[in-house]
Formats: structure tokens, C-alpha cells, sequence
């Protein structure tokens, strides 16, 4: 019998209330219970475990904070195509920048419109910049307390990409071997 293993991906909070106050202290529960129903409202196993399987398949995942609130928290997914990180900041957190080049291949004029509202202010008013010819490269450098970026290695490159040629050695090794046997046996008949 085969049983599918999911990684489980969940939020933990842990209580820090100042010094001198108690943790059963009514404000600090209410602060403590809105936080908890803040973590179930951001969906971390959906999020996560979609970001893990971009990460396997593509190298990377790079993300945009798009919206946070008191009472939401939304993430766009950017298009690994047109991003990169090439710097870390003093924390060691990548320095995410996005390709604005990005929005000239959404071809109807107000899909790009909604495109462009959907996506950052500071990605937007970039890109509105370039088009006036304000700016000269199309890559907008993101703050690293809005953009970022996993990877499991520097390159981002995708994790199982050396298996693709082992794979089709294996692949034609075992169409050898079956053309081998083939051939003994009409060896064996004759």
C-alpha cells in the first residue's frame, strides 16, 4: 500500500508581552488570539507549499508583497523570467529587482492597466517612469521589507536539473539492454 507523505507547513507565535506583564492579562490574550487568527487567515500551508514546489521546478521563487494590513496579507507571485538577484543587503537578504519589460508583453492596453494596479506602487510608477524615458534600465531595484526571494542555491537553478541527462542515459542504457536480449534470444532460435 502506498501512503503520500505532505509536508506540513504551519505558523508558530510566540508570546513576548513586556516586562512585568502576564500572559493571562486580558489584552495580552486578545492581542495574542488576533495574531493566531491573523496566521490561519495567511493560508501558510497553501502559500508555502506552493512556494516549495516553485522552488523545486523553476530554481527560484520570487514574491511581492502586495498587501499588508492589520486584517490581510497577499503575495504576487513574480514571473521568474524577468527577475534577479545579484545583491544582498546588511542582513543577507536578497536584493530582488524586477524586469519592467515584463509588462510589455501583456498586449491589450487595459489588461496591462490592471496588470500594472495588481502589481506594486513602486513597480508601477517605475515602469511609468522607463516608458517616459526618466530611467534608463528597465530592472527596478525592490526593497528587501517587499521583495524576496528562496532558493535552495545561488545559481537558481532548477534542484533536479543534473538528473535530466542521468535520466535519459538510464533511459537509452535500458533500450540497449532490451535490444541485447532480443537480439540473444533470435541468436538462441537460430
Amino acid at each position: 500500500m502506498y501512503y503520500a507523505t505532505i509536508l506540513k507547513y504551519v505558523g508558530i507565535l510566540i508570546p513576548n508581552p513586556s516586562a512585568g506583564t502576564e500572559l493571562s492579562t486580558s489584552y495580552v490574550q486578545k492581542r495574542y488570539n488576533n495574531a493566531l487568527d491573523y496566521l490561519d487567515k495567511m493560508g501558510l500551508p497553501e502559500l508555502l507549499t506552493r512556494i516549495s514546489i516553485t522552488v523545486l521546478r523553476d530554481g527560484c521563487y520570487y514574491g511581492v508583497l502586495q498587501t499588508v494590513t492589520k486584517n490581510d496579507f497577499v503575495i504576487l507571485d513574480l514571473p521568474a523570467k524577468y527577475c534577479r538577484s545579484n545583491y544582498r543587503d546588511f542582513h543577507g537578504n536578497d536584493v530582488i529587482e524586477f524586469n519592467v519589460l515584463y509588462f510589455e508583453t501583456i498586449l491589450d492596453e487595459d489588461t496591462r492597466k490592471q496588470a500594472l494596479k495588481a502589481y506594486p506602487k513602486i513597480i508601477a510608477d517605475y515602469y511609468r517612469k522607463y516608458k517616459k524615458g526618466t530611467v534608463k534600465t528597465p530592472w527596478v531595484k525592490l526593497p528587501t521589507d517587499v521583495g524576496f526571494c528562496f532558493s535552495f542555491t545561488d545559481e537558481c537553478c532548477p534542484f533536479f536539473l543534473n538528473l535530466i541527462l542521468a535520466t535519459m542515459d538510464y533511459d537509452d542504457a535500458v533500450d540497449i539492454n532490451k535490444e541485447r536480449d532480443l537480439e540473444e534470444i533470435r541468436k538462441i532460435i537460430v
